[in-house]
This record gives structure tokens, sequence and C-alpha cells, in this order.
């Protein structure tokens, strides 16, 4: 009778284990040796189990019908330390299929029948992705992967453990779906897993990948912890507490422009009864020093008026700039601040308005003091002229 189909190494593996009930280890490391059935056709046997190759066929006897062939090869194993240690790539690679004699347990990509130990090696290959896509570059044929977090956290993680390191790890699949499969924050999460990471290893120059299994927990309680702070900058609380208080340094800041130059406005009457006081009627030279006085005045008010200008224009540019920003957010956020923004912009359009109502009590005050100077100098004669022309458009209108 000719073996059963045999597609794959594994299969193959399988039947044998199948087949060879008894078997005694070869002087070959690794290989088995057995005797095969008298119902199975020796030859056709050996010709199927060398087609589908994979070391599994190792060598036959026809003499004796003693057949040598090796079941790791096909991914079939005594226990998990043989799975680990047979092929050091099943440390960091999950094999497509494999089986456990001892405990009698096939994988087949399905691990929910897995006993914990299984489980176990399944997520220290797991693991083992996490670190190598969190490294910065790997040495000695994938052995090590090193990392450069800062200049003072540098450090290497050995990719090996034993069967003595397997243990399902808690929350690495959530950790894996939430630092690293997922789009958001992907960056910023990252550092915050590498910055986790380099914090358990403290000091030492090199950890094997056991030990970061054993400190899996506090490795992801540590990255949550910082990544819920990183948030918090980011909450809407937050966004209304940075925008109260930047409205409220703005307001702040817009009435300094004007309490500034209030001492100034306070002097414009007094400079007014001053000149109209000290100007004399054939006094020129006294009434030209008081005019130059005014007018020296009335050029120091119009360049700070300028300058608090410029001030509150600069104040509205920086808020045009945070509602830009702000919009930048999203619409349930943006909505929120829009009103506040309106306010602070009626604010700063007033104060423009005062400052441009003051600037024209200084012209006011200037072309007061000039007409005065001017009309003392023509011996009142200019008072005299413009009270004449408001009688006569009084009389004009008051005529039938």
């Amino acid at each position: 009778m000719r073996p059963p189909a045999l597609n794959t190494p594994h299969e193959a593996a399988l039947w044998l284990e199948e087949v060879f009930q008894n078997t005694e280890e070869s002087m070959y490391v690794g290989d088995l040796e057995g005797v095969l059935p008298a119902e199975f056709d020796f030859q056709g046997v050996c010709d199927a189990l060398e087609v589908v190759g994979g070391g599994v066929y190792c060598a036959g006897n026809p003499n004796t019908r003693r057949i040598r062939f090796n079941l790791a090869s096909g991914g079939v194993y005594r226990n998990l330390a043989e799975l680990i240690e047979y092929q050091k790539a099943n440390q960091t690679e999950l094999p497509v299929r494999f089986a456990l004699q001892d405990i009698g347990y096939r994988y087949a990509g399905d691990a929910s029948n897995a006993p914990n130990d299984v489980l176990g090696y399944l997520d220290m290959v797991q693991l083992a992705a996490l670190v190598k896509n969190l490294a910065d570059y790997a040495t000695s044929a994938e052995l090590y992967r090193n990392f450069v977090v800062r200049p003072d956290a540098r450090f290497r993680i050995r990719m090996q453990y034993d069967v003595a390191d397997l243990r399902p790890i808690p929350d690495l699949q959530g950790f894996v779906r939430d630092f690293i499969s997922s789009e958001y924050h992907s960056a910023e999460k990252k550092d915050i897993a590498r910055d986790s990471l380099a914090e358990i290893v403290g000091s030492r120059e090199e950890v094997s990948l056991g030990e970061v299994a054993s400190s899996f927990e506090r490795i992801s309680k540590s990255a949550r912890t910082s990544y819920a702070m990183l948030l918090s900058k980011f909450s809407v609380a937050s966004v209304r507490k940075e925008i109260d208080k930047q409205n409220l340094e703005d307001t702040l800041r817009l009435n300094k422009t004007f309490s500034e130059i209030q001492n100034q406005l306070l002097a414009l009457p007094a400079a007014l009864l001053i000149a109209g006081a000290t100007i004399e009627v054939g006094k020129a030279y006294k009434n030209a020093a008081v005019l130059i006085g005014v007018t020296i005045f009335a050029i120091l008010m119009w360049l700070l008026i300028h300058n608090q200008r410029s001030s509150v224009l600069a104040i509205q540019a920086e808020v045009d700039t945070r509602k830009a920003n702000l919009k930048d957010q999203p619409e349930l956020v943006s909505a929120q601040y829009s009103e506040q923004f309106q306010k602070l912009g009626v604010r700063v359009k007033k104060q423009l308005q005062t400052l441009m109502v003051v600037r024209g009590l200084v012209i006011l005050a200037l072309a007061v003091v000039l007409y005065a100077v001017v009309d003392s100098a023509n011996d009142g004669r200019l008072s005299e002229g413009l009270i004449a022309l408001f009688r006569l458009a009084f009389c004009l209108n008051g005529s039938p």
C-alpha cells in the first residue's frame, strides 16, 4: 500500500508520526528511526517522502525496512522547548503550522483552544514583532535589535528566550492595537512606547526578549499613562482654558494701550487752558513760544497714538492667527469659541476708533491754539470777522 497524498513537509511529518508509533533515537541529532509496517510499499513510501522534501525524509534501508526521518523539519516537535530550540527562527517568526507531541496539540492558524504555554509562545512571537517595529536597527544576523532612544538611553534586545519565559503577556494585544496598528498619533505613540521601554531597561546595555516579556505590564502601563498626559493637552477643557487665558491676556493688553495715554489725554484740556491764559494781544514772541510748545506736545501725542495703534493692530493679527488655527480643529470644537473671538474683535475695533478720536482731539487742540495765536497777532480782528459772519448768517436765516 502506498502512502496517502503528501503535499507538504508538515503533512509528511504528521503521517510519519501516526504510522511509526514505536520509534527510537537515531545516531544523528534530532533524527528518529522506525520500522515501516509490512502493509506499506517500502519503496513507494520512500519515493513519496523524498518528493515532498523539506528534510523530513533522511534515509531508508529496504532490507530492514527501517526509515530515518526528522519530524521537526516538518513542524512536528516533541514539545515547546524543541520548537524554539531546533530552529531559532521560530523564536521570532510564527510557523504556519506546528504540532506538539507531548500534549497532542496542533496549530494551523487558530489558537482558540491553545493551552497557556502555547499562548505564551504566540504572545512572545508577537512581542518580537513589536520590538522589531520599535527598534532602530538590527545586528548579528537579526539576533539583536538596537535602540537609540536618547543620547543617554542606548541599549539592545537579544531576540532569544527559553521555554521558562513562556506565559501569556497581559495587554499585549491591546497595546499592539492602540500603539502600533492605530494611525492616530502614530509617531507620538511610537516615541512613547520607546521611552517606556527605555525606562524599564534603565542603565543596562542589553536585555533579553524574555526579560521584556516579564516587564511588559509595566511598559504598557507607563506608555498608556504618558499617552493620557499627551491627550490632556488636546482635550476640550484644555483648549477652552487656553483660549480663555489668551483672550484675557489680549483684553488686558488692549486696555493697557489706552491706559498708557490717559495721563496725556488729561493734559489736553490743561494745555488749552494754559495756552489760552498765556496768549496776549501784541505779545508775538510769547505767543509763538506757546504755539511751539503746544505743537511739540501735539507731535509727541501723535507719535504715541501711532505706536498704540500699531500695538492694537499687532494684537488683532495675533487674534486672527489664533482664530485661523482654531478652524483646524473639529467643527464641534471651533464652533464653541467663535462668539468669544467676535467679542474680542469688537473690542479691537472699538479701541482703534477710540485712538482715532484721540488723534482728532489732538488736531483740534493744536488748531485752537493756532487760531488763538493768529487772532492775537491781528489784534482780535479774526474773531470779530467771524462773529460778524455768524450774525449775518443768523439774520439771513431769520429773515422772512
